[in-house]
């Protein structure tokens, strides 16, 4: 792409200037001048990856297919009365990836639902219903809501929706590191880490069987595999070190001992300006 716009630059000043060749032959400045269209691009290179995934993985053609109808028919209607469907067929989703044992087959899996652009539309749904309900974070409590019940402006089929999106994150970025990459691009990190804020203020033995607090903690430790250095910075972004010390009493205490130990590593690598206070906070809950 930055070939194609270096070339298309030089073609603009050569018509400004007043190109001989240019003079003589106007359609030849047409030809010269014809814009592409980034987008444009990378929806072929995206369809051309798509293509070969498909070509590469004949067993799970019908589960890409299944999944890429799924997405496109959540991102052209997710309205409310259409979550409780859309619930089931993540449910689905799950169900289609834990029908396999081998690790690549979990790994493609992941790989084409962060491709096909499904985490960018179930988060931005996701946060939608947290917005319209003025929530700022998700508590156990909205979590057990059972059919029928109603609660802090949401409905039964909301949450179950924002359930089945959260345990679909977990499960699938456990296998792919693109699907764990595209979770922190979409600042989903942001909403876990409100929903662990809010846990601060509870006792030790309730978060040990805390749903918010295991989903969170899982999906921020799946993404805490990944080496890319935008993933770390919203790691860093979010303090995370910070924000997981007052559950290192928990019984998931291995997996927050492992995102504070990545994320320490994390600004040795890349992020050298907060190390010496990180390390510091490190050192003094560790030893």
């Amino acid at each position: 792409m930055g070939a194609s716009s270096s070339v298309a630059g030089s073609t603009a000043a050569s018509a400004v200037h007043g190109s001989i060749d240019n003079l003589e032959d106007p359609l030849k400045v047409k030809k010269k001048t014809k814009k592409i269209n980034p987008s444009e691009d990378k929806q072929s290179d995206n369809m051309e990856t798509i293509k070969n995934m498909k070509n590469d993985n004949p067993k799970l053609v019908d589960d890409f297919n299944f999944f890429e109808e799924i997405t496109n028919q959540l991102r052209l209607n997710s309205a409310e009365d259409q979550l409780e469907q859309f619930s089931r067929k993540l449910a689905e989703f799950e169900t289609r990836f834990f029908c396999y044992t081998e690790t690549k087959y979990h790994r493609n899996l992941g790989n084409y639902l962060a491709l096909i652009g499904f985490v960018e539309i179930a988060v931005n749904k996701y946060i939608a219903i947290l917005k319209a309900a003025n929530l700022n974070h998700l508590t156990d409590g909205i979590l057990e809501m059972e059919e029928g019940d109603t609660a802090e402006n949401i409905t039964y089929n909301e949450v179950l929706f924002l359930i089945s999106v959260r345990s679909v994150l977990w499960n699938f970025s456990d296998a792919s590191v693109k699907l764990g990459d595209r979770v922190a691009k979409m600042g989903f990190f942001h909403y876990l880490m409100k929903d662990l804020k809010e846990l601060h203020k509870e006792s030790a033995e309730f978060v040990k069987n805390s749903s918010v607090f295991e989903s969170a903690v899982g999906i921020l430790h799946n993404c805490g595999k990944s080496s890319s250095v935008e993933t770390r910075e919203c790691f860093r972004k979010e303090d995370t070190v910070k924000n997981l010390v007052p559950f290192l009493q928990t019984t998931s205490k291995s997996n927050v001992v492992f995102l504070m130990f990545f994320f320490v590593i994390s600004l040795l690598w890349g992020l050298p300006g907060q190390m010496v206070s990180e390390c510091t906070l490190y050192h003094k809950v560790c030893h």
